[in-house]
């Protein structure tokens, strides 16, 4: 999860446009240096009967912005950790009900591990 923003602009909720790139190697050139191709990807739209596939954004990860960040990632990030529910998040996107108040970011990928003891 990461933060974008832009100065010296006027703060409106559409500023920003996503574009996603295939980066991929091509073919040397004639001092044998690797090149580099770049397809741009398309974001699939699900009203158009074409199947989902590799030219697919969706088909190799998932992007979600705003309000269709999951609640659960969004309370654990380090941007609501470290503002601690500013004025700025909540006008930016509006905190989610029953979020916890995590004093730190919080690691999504690792399971919370509790030691317990062997029984006797």
């Amino acid at each position: 999860m990461f933060e974008v923003k832009e100065n010296n602009v006027d703060f409106l909720k559409e500023n920003f446009e996503i574009e996603v790139f295939m980066v991929r190697p091509g073919p040397t050139d004639e001092l044998g240096n690797a090149t580099l191709t770049e397809t741009p990807l398309m974001f699939h739209d699900p009203d158009f009967d074409t199947p989902l596939g590799p030219l697919h954004v969706e088909y190799w990860f998932d992007i979600a912005v705003d309000e269709e960040i999951e609640a659960e990632y969004f309370c654990a990030s380090s941007i609501v950790a470290d503002r601690k529910r500013s004025r700025l998040a909540d006008h930016i996107l509006p905190y989610p009900e029953n979020c916890p108040d995590y004093s730190k970011a919080k690691n999504l990928y690792v399971d919370d591990v509790i030691d317990v003891e062997e029984p006797c």
